[in-house]
């Protein structure tokens, strides 16, 4: 079986891409969530913008709705170009089932350490999948061979502030898109306001050294609040 469809880079698509039916993951806790629709929030009378850092313009907002693996309603504000994880695609020819995505918290591995996948252009599809992979690899709606994903857990630098409570900053994990001409070895993905980088070691320290200095000036910063003179912290 073969496919006219280009080959993409898995696993990231913009929310103005979406269709009901994709599998994507939530962008704060890594929940998966089934989409159902997706909508301006114009239309739904709660206008917002979001600011576009690469064009630095504003983007009126969308909403994307679904459900979770226990079927909980789950719904995200956020900006047309925002890019998301996507485990499994809706083909646009394919009616929408009413099953639950198969979520696990580790890949359903066969007696030997692979995993078998169905894909949409190159049939059953059997492969190693390393230890370190967290993806269950059981999608609703079979992706393309070079869309198959290894990805470790995510993993954020947390932070429970007394003015914002729990955050998260500069999301990283493991990938590997093991059958895509684009770069099947193993990389560093993380989250920056240049979007997702694609990191070999070399470029994942160099990001570390620089997160230090940061967190040096961060803290440098924070004792300036402290000592400001009298009138110039109102």
């Amino acid at each position: 079986m073969t496919s006219d469809r280009p080959t993409v880079v898995p696993d990231r698509v913009r929310t103005d891409a979406l269709r009901p039916g994709d599998q994507i993951r939530h962008p704060h806790d890594w929940t998966l969530i089934t989409v159902s629709s997706v909508e301006t929030l114009d239309s739904l009378g709660s206008p917002l913008d979001f600011h576009n850092r690469e064009t630095d313009e504003m983007e009126r907002g969308l909403r994307v709705t679904g459900a979770d693996a226990e079927g909980e309603a789950v719904h995200v504000d956020c900006a047309p170009s925002h890019l998301w994880h996507r485990e499994g695609r809706q083909v646009a020819t394919a009616p929408v089932g009413n099953d639950r995505p198969i979520v696990a918290p580790r890949p359903r591995r066969n007696a030997d350490g692979t995993v078998t996948v169905a894909t949409l252009d190159a049939g059953t599809v059997q492969l190693a999948c390393p230890t370190w992979c967290f993806v269950e690899h059981g999608y609703t709606v079979p992706p393309a061979k070079a869309e198959i994903t290894h990805r470790s857990e995510p993993v954020w630098a947390l932070a429970d502030t007394d003015e914002h409570g729990p955050t998260s900053l500069v999301e990283v994990s493991l990938v590997q898109w093991p059958f895509n001409d684009h770069r099947p070895q193993v990389f560093l993905g993380i989250e920056t306001d240049d979007g997702f980088l694609e990191l070999g070691p070399s470029g994942a320290r160099r990001i570390a050294t620089a997160l230090r200095t940061h967190a040096d000036h961060i803290d440098a910063m924070a004792d300036q609040l402290m000592n400001l003179p009298v009138g110039e912290g109102q």
